[in-house]
């Protein structure tokens, strides 16, 4: 709260009252019992990730919007939907337009937490690090990693295991084809090489359930 508190009200002079207000109804929103992974716990690791990397000495333009890109960026999340980032972009500039800041100041937020949908590279180091932080987990250590998946898996739980095996199969490899998994040195350096190993394991782990599945069938 107190960065949210500070970048509203003291510097915006924005009414304290609508900011607690707005501070209390983004953190319910990631608190839907379905949301076993892309709930508060993640966004508290991504300004984790974030505090690390700024504490490492590194400062960049566009600090604040990158935290308010990442507080936001999955506030609006249905695992049935394919349009989660723009709906939660469209929250958030409606939240800081609100709250008192100029339309390009919250465009660049929206822009920032479109990142988040992982199809396009950016040119602006915020948005970069905007990106890194949300994808973090995937160079945590294997134990951490596993977790992760788990819960991906209780997300998709509508979703059959063969086509949920398949569909998240493909969706790992994509992540493994590009050159960089992260856009950062501080990430890269960090968290590419574990990264790909966690993926790589993680495909294996689900061929060989599609093996099992098929060798069962008589």
């Amino acid at each position: 709260m107190n960065f949210f508190n500070d970048l509203f009200t003291k510097r915006r002079g924005g009414i304290k009252l609508y900011t607690e207000y707005a501070w209390k109804a983004l953190q319910n929103s990631y608190r839907y019992p379905k949301r076993a992974y892309h709930n508060w716990d993640h966004i508290e690791d991504c300004m984790k990730e974030l505090s690390i990397l700024q504490s490492s000495g590194i400062s960049f333009t566009g600090e604040d919007l990158a935290t308010l890109a990442l507080l936001y960026h999955d506030c609006i999340y249905n695992p049935r939907e394919n349009d989660n980032e723009e709906r939660s972009a469209e929250r958030a500039l409606l939240d800081i337009l609100a709250l008192g800041f100029n339309n390009l100041y919250a465009i660049k937020v929206y822009d920032f937490i479109i990142l988040t949908k992982h199809d396009k590279l950016s040119d602006d180091f915020a948005g970069k690090v905007v990106m890194d932080c949300d994808l973090a987990i995937l160079g945590k250590d294997t134990q951490q990693f596993k977790d992760y998946e788990t819960k991906i898996r209780m997300e998709y739980g509508y979703v059959p295991e063969c086509d949920y095996r398949k569909a998240r199969i493909r969706f790992l490899k994509m992540v493994l084809e590009k050159e960089y998994i992260y856009h950062t040195e501080f990430f890269r350096n960090k968290y590419e090489k574990k990264a790909r190993s966690n993926i790589m394991g993680s495909i294996e782990r689900l061929l060989n359930k599609s093996t099992l599945s098929i060798n069962s069938i008589h």
